[in-house]
């Protein structure tokens, strides 16, 4: 049994609420394979049983509470050496893939809709950045993915409080050098809550670049 401060950590929480997460939002998005599917399907019912939980909170519980180990005496760097260790190699074989969050600039666009832009980076932690306000008038909503250049087109699946959406055949836009996907969510389609969005560029029927971003919508 795992030590009850482990579980109420909230670094380890974090990371287990990211690896749930993270199949969540491939099942409700139908991603894979039936096979892959139903992988997934099992991974819901992760608990803090689970092994990769286990090697992680343990690693956790080394660094935080070293005086529960006979190698306490030697001092934490040890265990801050062991739990970096462990963080790199859970990472590098995919037990917890890094989340891309959101730099959000909105703006007013061309009256059309409230445009949204969304620009990849490294999400440090499991939560989502401030919520964007949109405005409540809006017609629909106007979202730019910033993407590294022109290429092939791009697939963008959506999952929100009103469930999940597929935009597909997105060409590139160019804005100067900015270069970017656009769709629109339409009024009906938008609530108050936490959207998913992934970005795929698919070749021959297989995912070959994947980006996601999370971030919380509140209509005013």
């Amino acid at each position: 049994a795992l030590d009850e401060q482990v579980l109420k950590d909230e670094h380890f929480a974090a990371a287990f609420a990211a690896l749930r997460a993270d199949c969540l939002d491939d099942y409700a998005l139908g991603r894979g394979s039936s096979e892959q599917r139903e992988r997934i399907a099992r991974a819901l019912n992760l608990t803090a049983s689970d092994d990769r939980s286990v090697a992680l909170a343990r690693a956790w519980h080394r660094a935080l509470a070293p005086r529960n180990h006979r190698s306490a005496g030697r001092g934490r760097w040890p265990w801050a050496l062991a739990l970096a260790a462990s963080v790199v190699l859970a990472i590098g074989v995919g037990w917890l893939k890094p989340w891309e969050s959101t730099a959000v600039n909105p703006g007013t666009g061309d009256g059309h809709g409230f445009v949204l832009l969304l620009r990849p980076e490294v999400l440090r932690g499991a939560t989502a950045p401030p919520p964007v306000l949109v405005p409540g008038t809006s017609p629909n909503l106007d979202v730019q993915i910033v993407v590294r250049g022109p290429a092939p087109r791009y697939t963008v699946r959506v999952l929100g409080p009103t469930g999940a959406s597929t935009y597909e055949g997105l060409t590139v836009r160019t804005a100067g050098k900015a270069h970017y996907v656009q769709f629109s969510i339409p009024r009906g389609r938008m609530a108050t809550g936490t959207y998913r969005f992934k970005l795929l560029q698919l070749r021959g029927g297989r995912c070959i670049l994947e980006h996601r971003y999370v971030l919380t919508l509140a209509l005013r």
